[in-house]
């Protein structure tokens, strides 16, 4: 017997939409710090504990980063007109 996974698409109101946005500028701004701190470490000079520095940094903009796009996928993917398509079984 196989699962059959049905893709519910709700629209969040109220104080769901503001939670979505102030994660998604919270994670542009931990972003921004992370790029920053970065620089920073690649400007300083060559030991363990700029490369341990480069790593955090590296990471946190990364996660961020993907963290946010899923956030802007999804939320315009909530936006977009619902088309009706026939069902082919």
């Amino acid at each position: 017997m196989s699962a059959r996974r049905t893709s519910h698409r709700r629209v969040p109101a109220g104080a769901a939409v503001t939670r979505v946005r102030r994660n998604f500028w919270a994670l542009v701004a931990a972003t921004v710090v992370a790029a920053g701190v970065l620089s920073q470490a690649l400007a300083r000079p060559a030991g363990p504990g700029t490369a341990a520095l480069v790593a955090v940094s590296g990471l946190v903009g990364l996660a961020s980063v993907a963290l946010a796009g899923r956030i802007l996928v999804v939320t315009a993917a909530l936006n977009r007109p619902r088309t009706h398509r026939s069902r082919r079984r």
